[in-house]
Formats: structure tokens, sequence, C-alpha cells
């Protein structure tokens, strides 16, 4: 399977001071068997035709994904919500972070074609620093450079 065309325009770009950004829940499953979910931003997501790419900060996250390989992330749209199962296919340990690239295994659009609007932060000055976004921007640029 591809990703989704629309959920590559999505993820394409970078957050900006100022500005309100998309914020993409990424779930996985725990220990026990529930829900876990984490909310990531552009900044640590990314995808082209053939992929997902995202970095993994959050220790149970990782810990689930670790354990399963399975995450699935959700993108909201004007109208349609996106929801993408994921199997990862290779990851980069980063100190105590992971980045993963995953193959699509399924895609669901929801849709009652209604306008939506995605959940939402505002980038203040401090997040790109508080959340290392430059380290993750290369991370997920290793990331895509590899094979696969």
């Amino acid at each position: 399977m591809t990703t989704p065309p629309e959920v590559v325009a999505m993820l394409a770009g970078s957050p900006a001071p100022g500005a309100w950004e998309p914020m993409f829940p990424l779930l996985t499953v725990d220990d026990a068997g529930f829900p876990h979910m984490c909310l990531l931003s552009r900044a640590e997501l990314d995808a082209d035709g053939r992929r997902v790419y995202a970095v993994l900060a959050s220790r149970n996250t990782i810990a689930n994904v670790r354990r399963d390989g399975k995450a699935a992330v959700v993108a909201v749209g004007a109208d349609t919500a996106v929801y993408i199962k994921l199997s990862v296919t290779e990851s980069i340990d980063d100190d105590d972070w992971l980045g993963v690239a995953c193959e699509v295994v399924s895609v669901k659009r929801d849709s009652l074609h209604v306008p939506l609007r995605p959940p939402q932060y505002l980038v203040t000055e401090a997040v790109p620093v508080t959340e290392d976004w430059a380290r993750s921007e290369r991370l997920l640029a290793r990331l895509a450079r590899r094979p696969g």
C-alpha cells in the first residue's frame, strides 16, 4: 500500500512560530492491551509515497512500538479523517529517542462530508527548542535516506 497523497501533503513543510499547527495522534497498544496515544507534530512526522516516518520521544510509545512493531496515525483533513495502520520496517536508536520508518498496512477514510478541523496547538518560540525539532529533523532525514 502507499501513503495517501493527502496525508503526504498534510505532513509536508515545517511548523512556524506564531502559527496554529495540526497535531497528529499516533496510537499504539500498551502491554496490558489498552490504547496509548501520543500527539505528534509535522516536526516529528514525514511521509512519502512509500512510507511514513516518525520520531518518538515518549518512553511508553517507544516500548509499545518495540514490542509490537505496530502503530496507527490519524490525519484530519478538511472533511475527512484518515486512519493509517502502520508496520515498523526500520528503526534508528538515537539515545532515548527512536526514529521509525513504517510501511502502510491499511488506510481508512472516515467522512460525513462536513467541515472538520484537526486538533491544533499554537507554536510558540519555545516549542522548537523544548521539543528539539532540530534533532527530529536530523533523525527524519536519516530515515528517509535509508534504502528500503
